[in-house]
């Protein structure tokens, strides 16, 4: 009995073994292609949610936590970092990551303050502020000297809720800021903003030993509101009312000779 056997030649061998691999690798190729079709789709869905004028963005931050929650963190810092992207993309983008990773990301965020886009700067600093994250605060107290009003008003209401080391300072250099005046410094300028918000979160704060240093906005600012204003967180900080009821130039005449006097003492 014959048996039809023939032996596999060397070449044949090697051409199957080659077949094999080949195989093996267009397998992977389409395992790869099918991995890739169900990546996140953060950029899809902000053009989407672009094309739709919607201002409402917690939904799909929500939705984005439902269905991936924290793998979608790497992708959300790509669109983040990506300087070419839209602005509100990348407020949207800061805004998830704070949502979704909460005070273990804080970390990431903060980089972002010095970004040259303001609109990023102020996501940075919303977020700082509602994780309450506090190695976040020095990076705060710089951005009351920030180019943008906006950045420096935002920063003083992040002061509020951080109340950082250095506050008392800070607060009290931007009330006499030229950059918070229009036209000039707080002897010939109207206030931006930024004096009042100070002057608000110093009343807050209730520090010792300021009221002294609020006389010459009392005194001369050009701005009559601010003066007021002035007078009022004074007599907070103080405690107390002189010449109560009287005209403002009595009140701020006691005010000055009480306040001069305890200087001097």
């Amino acid at each position: 009995m014959k048996l039809n056997y023939k032996p596999t030649s060397k070449k044949c061998s090697i051409l199957n073994s080659a077949r094999v691999v080949a195989i093996g690798l267009i397998a992977g190729l389409v395992l790869l292609g099918s991995t890739n079709s169900f990546a996140i789709p953060i950029e899809q869905d902000l053009k989407k949610f672009s094309v739709s004028h919607n201002t409402e963005f917690q939904p799909l931050i929500a939705q984005w936590e439902k269905k991936y929650g924290k793998k979608a963190i790497p992708d959300l810092l790509k669109v983040a970092k990506n300087k070419k992207a839209k602005d509100t993309d990348r407020f949207i983008a800061i805004m998830a990551i704070t949502k979704i990773s909460g005070t273990s990301g804080a970390h990431q965020i903060i980089p972002f303050i010095k970004d040259k886009n303001w609109m990023v700067r102020s996501a940075a600093l919303k977020s700082i502020e509602i994780l309450d994250y506090k190695p976040g605060s020095k990076h705060v107290l710089k951005l009351l000297k920030d180019p943008a009003l906006v950045i420096r008003a935002q920063a003083v209401s992040t002061i509020e809720t951080l109340k950082p080391e250095g506050s008392t300072e800070a607060l009290l250099s931007a009330v006499y800021d030229p950059k918070n005046y229009r036209t000039g410094n707080y002897k010939k300028g109207k206030a931006d903003w930024v004096p009042q918000r100070a002057l608000a979160v110093l009343r807050k704060l209730r520090p010792i030993g300021v009221s002294a240093k609020l006389l010459p906005l009392m005194n001369d600012a050009h701005d009559r509101k601010l003066r007021a204003h002035a007078l009022y967180t004074i007599e907070t900080l103080e405690g107390k009312s002189l010449k109560k009821g009287s005209a403002f130039a009595e009140r701020s005449l006691a005010w000055n000779q009480a306040l001069r006097t305890t200087v001097r003492q």
